[in-house]
């Protein structure tokens, strides 16, 4: 009897552990961040109380397949997405974002998102986020994604991803049109939280990874695994992380694309990534490129201008890197069909005005008062007689 009731025991426990959701990753013992300022950051989990509690927070919110916590109302800093007059609006546009995105993904889980304390000054890029990663050497799409794509929370004492927003701008804060002098929040933040979804890269100057590296082996987003040299179709990766290329590859190359073959069978041509001829951290490689036209994942937005939904080949990118997306598969392009690059050449993509920044400024994107471009100078002065003093700013993004 004795023997009988322990087989039992033994059953029910084989039984409970096949039936027990199973996690991507064992417990990270630390995780890395993007700050408010585009650098990767290291924390030890066990002291993720720099974040808020993840479940059961004052500020929480849901929308789409995120729970969002505000650090602004966790602190009571009264601007931001605390702000007495325009808080609840912006909390109404993120709102808004995350639902759109809700109607773009379909996804099992709820991703935790923590939206750091909101900067002021003005100065910099608009926003930056990102999902957090581990420690390990290959390829990763970060917590985020893992939650999202499986259900189960790689990490309960950490949030999955983070989102800074630098309110020191002039901002459209709702939803209705932007005006001329004005950053749209919801383009921005759409752009922002796409990059904590995965489109995202963390590939230094040297072509090493910006958060990790092992030897020769580094830790690398799945973006990053996609990157190919179109004229050759080699990987500038190798599978374990291992870099098959140099810098000069990350730079002006022309010929770095991202091999998402569902995006390339809507767009046409695998999707230019931006790679402008000086790198700058936090704002090459983990953008497309104007190239490819129009996209939500443009390195900068200039005032007065939004995209507030993402390209059809956007959303089969987002598919490429893993997610169930709520648009049918493209079928594929006839053989020996390949369309041509639109938007400009290979050479023009190296001078985009958008990777123009100033010596000087800090690692990610920056505000550029007067981007670079090949305008005559008869057309310039034209355009200063009939605009007066008047300027338009191109404000970047970083991840």
């Amino acid at each position: 009897m004795r023997d009988y009731c322990v087989l039992v025991s033994i059953f029910i426990f084989v039984v409970a552990a096949l039936a027990a959701p199973k996690s991507v990753h064992a417990q990270p013992t630390e995780v890395a961040f993007l700050d408010g300022d585009g650098q990767w950051q290291w924390i030890e989990v066990p002291n993720g109380s720099a974040f808020a509690a993840k479940a059961g927070a004052p500020s929480e919110d849901r929308a789409g397949p995120f729970n969002v916590i505000y650090e602004d109302i966790e602190l009571a800093t009264g601007l931001g997405f605390d702000d007495p007059e325009l808080g609840e609006e912006r909390r109404d546009t993120l709102w808004a974002v995350l639902d759109y995105i809700g109607q773009v993904i379909d996804v099992p889980g709820e991703a935790d998102l923590f939206i750091r304390e909101s900067q002021t000054d003005g100065g910099g890029a608009l926003a930056s986020a990102g999902p957090f990663l581990i420690p390990e050497s290959g390829f990763q799409s970060g917590l985020v994604f893992e939650h999202l794509t499986t259900g189960v929370d790689p990490s309960p004492t950490v949030p999955d991803g983070t989102v800074t927003v630098d309110f020191g701008f002039p901002w459209n804060s709702g939803l209705g049109p932007v005006g001329q002098d004005e950053q749209d929040l919801f383009t921005t933040l759409l752009h922002e939280v796409t990059h904590s979804l995965g489109v995202l890269s963390v590939v230094a100057s040297d072509g090493r990874s910006a958060v990790f590296n092992s030897g020769d082996r580094g830790l690398f987003s799945v973006f990053d695994s996609l990157l190919i040299r179109e004229s050759t179709e080699v990987p500038v990766f190798l599978d374990g992380g291992e870099l098959n290329s140099t810098a000069d590859d990350f730079v002006a190359s022309g010929d770095l694309v991202f091999a998402g073959e569902r995006a390339r069978r809507v767009l046409g041509f695998y999707p230019r990534v931006f790679a402008p001829r000086t790198f700058f951290e936090g704002s090459s490689i983990g953008h497309w490129s104007s190239l490819n036209g129009r996209s939500v994942m443009l390195p900068a937005l200039s005032r007065g201008s939004e995209r507030r939904q993402y390209e059809p080949w956007e959303v089969q990118a987002l598919a490429d890197l893993g997610y169930e997306v709520f648009a049918p598969e493209p079928p594929p392009l006839p053989v020996g069909v390949e369309a041509e690059v639109p938007f400009g050449s290979d050479s023009d993509d190296a001078d985009e005005p958008v990777g123009a920044l100033s010596p000087g400024t800090r690692s990610g994107c920056a505000v550029e008062s007067n981007a670079r471009s090949r305008v005559p100078f008869w057309a310039v002065f034209l355009g200063l007689v009939a605009l007066g003093r008047r300027t338009r700013r191109r404000v970047h993004y970083t991840q």
